[in-house]
């Protein structure tokens, strides 16, 4: 996975092409059929924008452009997990635009940080991830537990088999942006869904250490009651412009 510290470049208006083969702004990720997590955009919940788009006590940017520490705050430990915010959002490589944010980077990462490619705008590093063996987005917990996946994961659903659990392991986190929506169950009750940490997903097991089946589903909130105004709207819209036809004609 990605996370694209910064994407203003004063190049990027002369060399528009090979800027974005080197950074990989945006949704390139999605065209290229790379999983990314791309750091360009401050529409978030709140606990991401403000770990990686504030500055201080300053606002994100519109525009989206993550701060000089943006990098620094990935590198920070989680203390319930130990693990650091890169490591539970399963980014193994960062890409940092050349000159004092990939030096700044180069010199805060810790040593598992490789620096793997130098590129004429950006600076990739990469690392091994601690959870790279667990399926699916499951990021925690890393010990305790013995699960498989039932399917490929995709954005929208994850199915796994617990078939063996320590009563420790009885908070699962996963590398997903939490959004109201998420619903879990396991063994088919359903189990509570929170964020972690302000913005990642985390499921809440019985801490009796069963296994069974459990399930994710992303579901859109209030789905059916969107649908319904935005037909009342154009069905209103549609009634008055009739309207006002008619009276114009008289």
């Amino acid at each position: 996975m990605y996370l694209v510290d910064n994407i203003f470049n004063k190049k990027w208006y002369k060399n528009s092409d090979q800027y974005i083969k080197d950074i990989g702004l945006g949704n390139v990720g999605l065209a290229r059929n790379d999983p990314s997590i791309n750091g360009y955009s401050p529409m978030q919940p709140s606990g991401l924008s403000r770990r990686f788009f504030s500055r201080g006590e300053h606002k994100a940017s519109v525009h989206g452009t993550t701060s000089m520490e943006a990098g620094i705050r990935g590198l920070e430990i989680e203390p319930v997990t130990g693990l650091s915010f890169f490591d539970l959002m399963r980014v193994k490589n960062v890409i940092a635009f050349n000159g004092e944010q990939a030096d700044t980077f180069d010199r805060e990462k810790t040593a598992e940080w490789q620096k793997t490619e130098n590129r004429q705008y950006a600076t990739v590093f990469s690392h091994s991830l601690p959870n790279e063996m667990l399926p699916g987005s499951l990021s925690w917990p890393l010990q305790g537990v013995s699960v498989a996946e039932q399917s490929v994961a995709t954005g929208t659903h994850e199915a796994m088999t617990l078939s063996l659990r320590s009563k420790n392991a009885h908070k699962l986190i996963f590398a997903r942006t939490y959004w109201p929506g998420y619903e879990a169950t396991f063994n088919g009750a359903t189990v509570p869904v929170s964020a972690f940490a302000g913005f990642m997903l985390s499921v809440d097991l019985p801490a009796d250490a069963s296994a069974g089946k459990l399930e994710l589903f992303y579901r859109m909130p209030y789905l059916k009651l969107s649908i319904f105004l935005f037909m009342l709207s154009v069905l209103m819209t549609a009634s008055i412009m009739n309207i006002k036809m008619f009276w114009k004609k008289i």
